[in-house]
């Protein structure tokens, strides 16, 4: 059999990826585009929050955010020693003046709304300060170590605040420029195997703007799926929706 059908082939030729006026079309080049692991295209072809590319980057590259979870973690533990040690008592000191500085500002406005017992707004002032004392805790660590880089540094200081290792290496991850991933991988994750066809079996929706397309996926290995998608036209262009 056939890895792609005929049709899509020449749909593909002819449209082009994401530049289709036809829902049905972008539809069956979104299973394919998944099918194939192609995720330039099914960023182009669907909107954002579609597919949690997070979610399937990390499962399909588990050995390279592991390893840079282990690097953070490590990173971390580096930083916090440095924390204590007498080597670097002079910058952490100064540190820890910025830091006391910095929360002094907001001190009154937090005993405030406790005394309201306003507890919406302590939350709200907390992640306040939060987010803007990072920056600090950023500073500090490129100081005592230069060879940290401010993307790691802000990485560290997530994972200090709460966040795990392995949620920050994923995003990283995740972030990064990747157009393909491994094929087999993506059709694990999204139940489907190598295609050899897809055929429309509906297409449903009154408005201009929307559309429900059914379609059947022939595997090359004779078993076969039906799919629903739903379709929007955004700014003249379809874009898979769900």
């Amino acid at each position: 059999m056939k890895s792609i059908s005929f049709l899509i082939m020449v749909t593909f030729i002819l449209v082009g990826c994401g530049g289709s006026s036809d829902p049905e079309d972008v539809a069956k080049e979104f299973v394919v585009a998944k099918s194939e692991g192609n995720i330039g295209d099914m960023k182009e072809l669907s909107i954002k929050g579609t597919v949690n590319f997070e979610e399937l980057f990390s499962n399909c590259n588990k050995d390279a955010v592991k390893q840079l979870a282990k690097e953070l973690k490590e990173k971390k533990h580096e930083i916090d020693k440095k924390r204590k040690d007498k080597n670097y008592k002079d910058i952490n000191e100064k540190y820890d003046l910025k830091v006391k500085s910095f929360t002094n500002k907001y001190d009154q406005q937090l005993k405030m709304y406790k005394r309201k017992g306003d507890i919406f707004a302590m939350m709200e002032l907390e992640e306040k300060v939060k987010k803007e004392i990072k920056p600090i805790f950023v500073e500090f660590i490129q100081e005592v170590d230069k060879n940290i880089d401010k993307e790691t540094a802000e990485s560290i200081v997530a994972i200090q605040f709460g966040k795990s290792a392995y949620e920050e290496a994923m995003r990283i991850i995740s972030n990064k420029n990747i157009d393909n991933i491994d094929p087999q991988c993506s059709q694990k994750y999204f139940r489907l195997k190598k295609i050899d066809k897809v055929t429309l079996i509906e297409s449903k929706g009154d408005a201009k703007d929307k559309k429900q397309v059914k379609l059947e996926v022939v595997f090359d290995d004779g078993s076969s799926k039906k799919i629903w998608s739903k379709l929007e036209n955004i700014q003249g262009k379809w874009k898979v929706i769900q």
